[in-house]
């Protein structure tokens, strides 16, 4: 899934680099794919799964929109994905252990019990706790701080495998690495797809070749679903 916007860009960018030879059949072949295409890179689930793959992260978003595009859904993904794994850690705790039956307090008698030495005036204020309490960082705040990190760091070879690396680095940067668990997991078949062309061959035919796009949907929905 990582793979599709990469091999897209990298097609566009290629044609558009050719000299020589039929210079209008490159630019007519650049504008087929970006008709085709060109909507993909709007698709926000294509974009958190090239940022997430650690090969491309956001080198193919050459412009500022499609970079803060990717950026930003990249991070409401991450952090919709860290809050449901909070989530569900609270509503099913570890039971609990309390720590006085894992350490072992020794008693004491009030005879000698030491009281603490009251502290002169002059250093009162030396010792005063302090009130300012520093608050502590948001889950989008922690998102953040963990995608520009992992933006910053050098992309890995297109030789490398994806999945070898987030095992290494999972613990760097561990709520991306839940995110791309789950996107680069996805196997690349066309296995399904090819199941339904043949699907759609045996209900559209010579003898049957007027049905509108909707029934034809339908019926091979049935018969992928049903039968």
């Amino acid at each position: 899934m990582s793979m599709i916007l990469p091999v897209v860009d990298g097609l566009r960018t290629s044609l558009r680099n050719v000299e020589g030879g039929l210079d209008m059949l490159w630019e007519v072949l650049v504008d087929l794919i970006d008709n085709k295409f060109g909507d993909m890179f709007y698709d926000d689930e294509l974009c958190v799964a090239t940022v997430v793959g650690p090969r491309f992260k956001l080198a193919i978003f050459d412009d500022d929109d499609g970079h803060q595009r990717a950026f930003e859904a990249t991070k409401k993904v991450v952090v919709d994905a860290a809050e449901a794994a909070a989530a569900a850690q609270a509503s099913s705790p570890l039971p609990s252990t309390s720590i006085s039956s894992l350490v072992r307090v020794p008693s004491t008698s009030s005879s000698t019990t030491m009281q603490p030495t009251p502290i002169p005036s002059i250093f009162a204020k030396l010792y005063a706790p302090s009130t300012a309490t520093p608050q502590p960082a948001t889950l989008s705040d922690k998102v953040q701080n963990e995608l520009n990190l992992y933006v910053a760091a050098k992309p890995i070879s297109h030789t490398a495998c994806a999945t070898t690396w987030w095992a290494a680095n999972s613990s760097t940067y561990p709520n991306i690495a839940a995110v791309a668990r789950q996107l680069l997991a996805v196997p690349g078949t066309s296995v399904a797809s090819e199941r339904l062309f043949s699907k759609a061959g045996g209900v559209i035919t010579k003898k049957r070749n007027r049905l509108e796009s909707s029934k034809a949907d339908t019926i091979i929905f049935l018969m992928e679903n049903l039968l």
